[in-house]
């Protein structure tokens, strides 16, 4: 599966990249990137297996490491 950023998802996460800019450390913001990217990886690889249905269109998965949700959606 690929994975890939909606519009909205990429404004929101420059949003949010950019408020974590000012009040956590530089090395914390490139942790959090990191940890995105490889959830990312991880659901393009088929290998996050904890996911549970938000409705019909969306879906979410928890970062077992990290107390952070992560919501997706997939596209036929």
């Amino acid at each position: 599966m690929q994975v890939e950023f909606s519009k909205i998802a990429e404004q929101t996460l420059t949003e949010n990249v950019e408020f974590l800019k000012k009040v956590w450390t530089n090395r914390e913001v490139v942790i959090f990137l990191e940890d995105v990217k490889k959830i990312a990886n991880d659901l393009e690889d088929g290998e996050i297996s904890a996911v549970s249905k938000i409705n019909k269109k969306y879906k979410k998965c928890l970062n077992r490491q990290k107390a952070r949700k992560n919501v997706f959606q997939k596209r036929k």
